[in-house]
């Protein structure tokens, strides 16, 4: 049985801009309309004005306690939209986590099931799997061997749907979205194959890593070889029929 390495295309969009904070502080606010009071306040205790001193204290009293409700007020409705948005795209990513982590796993059993440890192959060798059948030299994997394990690129693709990010401040969801694109555009660990169908090979390393390398590849020519012989048995057979009847 042949596995088919998926292929899906996965796109990450960026969260959305991060809404600006409003630097004016409280007392900023305050400032003007508190200056003004103190300014009457004093100006009546020097020159009494009658009903316009009144008038001019309660619209500014009025002031003050306006614009330190509505200060308040656009603190909580900013914090509202950014732990919405914080909560909204976490949600987003831990989908899209899900979704990459079982394309992920599903590369990892593929290549280890199209490219088992060479302790495996023996077992299915002595077990007469039929395993050994299932390559062809009419596949296209035919000659294609495992040579180690490797950080290698996924089978699928991960792109990221985004704006110019020239001009977007970088923020921790931001962070997070493109660490998810990093973590999992390459997996470790898994089976670093070759064709040797486009040519010889060679091994550079230390000498008891290329020996049990070696021997490992040895180990799979040894389990394709089965395969060999099963498809050129009905030549075989011919020309011991011919030789036979000569």
């Amino acid at each position: 049985m042949i596995y088919e390495l998926p292929d899906e295309k996965v796109t990450i969009s960026f969260p959305s801009q991060e809404s600006e904070d409003n630097n004016r502080g409280l007392w900023l606010i305050l400032m003007p309309p508190l200056m003004m009071l103190i300014v009457m306040g004093v100006i009546t205790v020097i020159q009494p004005r009658g009903i316009f001193i009144i008038i001019s204290i309660v619209m500014f009293t009025t002031t003050l306690v306006t614009s330190t409700v509505q200060y308040f007020k656009d603190k909580k409705k900013q914090k509202f939209r950014e732990e919405k948005r914080q909560r909204v795209y976490t949600r987003y990513l831990e989908q899209k986590r899900e979704e990459l982590q079982e394309l992920s796993e599903k590369q990892k059993n593929v290549l280890f099931y199209h490219y088992p440890s060479f302790e495996r192959m023996k077992l299915l060798t002595d077990s007469i799997s039929d395993r050994i059948w299932e390559r062809t030299l009419e596949s296209e994997d035919a000659l294609h061997f495992k040579i180690g394990t490797a950080t290698i690129p996924s089978s699928y693709q991960v792109s990221v749907n985004s704006s110019d990010m020239s001009n977007r401040d970088i923020d921790d969801l931001l962070e997070q979205s493109q660490e998810l694109v990093d973590v999992y555009k390459n997996l470790d660990d898994l089976p670093l194959s070759i064709d040797l169908s486009n040519g010889s090979m060679g091994l550079v390393g230390k000498e008891s890593i290329v020996k049990r390398e070696l021997q490992q590849l040895i180990g799979q020519l040894a389990f394709f070889i089965v395969i060999m012989m099963f498809d050129l048995w009905p030549f075989f057979r011919k020309r011991i029929t011919k030789n036979g009847n000569g």
